[in-house]
C-alpha cells in the first residue's frame, strides 16, 4: 500500500510529476521553436493535417502563445487551467494525424510506415496523468504559493 503522508513517497511522487511537467511542457516547447525556425513547415502541416491555410506571421503567432503555454506548464504555474490546455492542444493535433495513429504501418490508410505519430499517444496520455496528478506535484510554482498562503 503506498503510504502519501511518508516524505520518501513524497518525494518520489514530487519528483516523478516534476519529471513528467518539465518534459510535457519542453514537448510544446520543441513544437513552439519550429513554428519560429520553420514556418513554412508549420503553414504546410496546417494546410495538410488541419485543412486550414495560415502564414508564416500566424505561424510566429500561434509560436508564441504555445511558448508561453509551454513556459508556464514547465514551471508549473496555472496547472489547473495550463496542464489541461496542453492536453487540447496535443489532442488536437493527435486526432488531426487519426490516420497515422490508426494505420502505423501504412498497410490500410497510407502508403508508408509513419510510426512515429504513434509517441504522441502516451504524451496525450501522460497530459492526462498530469492533470490528474497536479495535487501530488509539489514542486511546481503553483505548490509553492499554496504553501505560503498556509
Amino acid at each position: 500500500m503506498l503510504d502519501l503522508s511518508d516524505s520518501a513517497t513524497q518525494c518520489r511522487l514530487a519528483a516523478g510529476f516534476a519529471a513528467l511537467r518539465i518534459s510535457l511542457g519542453t514537448f510544446l516547447l520543441v513544437w513552439a521553436v519550429m513554428k519560429f525556425a520553420v514556418p513554412k513547415g508549420t503553414v504546410g502541416i496546417f494546410a495538410s493535417y488541419y485543412g486550414v491555410t495560415i502564414d508564416a506571421r500566424m505561424s510566429m503567432v500561434l509560436g508564441a502563445l504555445q511558448g508561453v503555454l509551454a513556459l508556464a506548464i514547465i514551471i508549473g504555474l496555472w496547472r489547473t487551467v495550463t496542464v489541461a490546455a496542453g492536453f487540447c492542444v496535443h489532442a488536437v493535433s493527435q486526432f488531426a494525424s487519426w490516420r497515422e495513429t490508426l494505420d502505423p504501418w501504412g498497410i490500410w490508410l497510407l502508403s508508408q510506415p509513419r510510426m512515429l505519430f504513434w509517441a504522441g499517444v502516451p504524451v496525450l496520455a501522460g497530459f492526462a496523468l498530469a492533470w490528474l496528478g497536479r495535487d501530488l506535484d509539489i514542486w511546481s510554482v503553483d505548490a509553492r504559493r499554496a504553501a505560503k498562503e498556509n
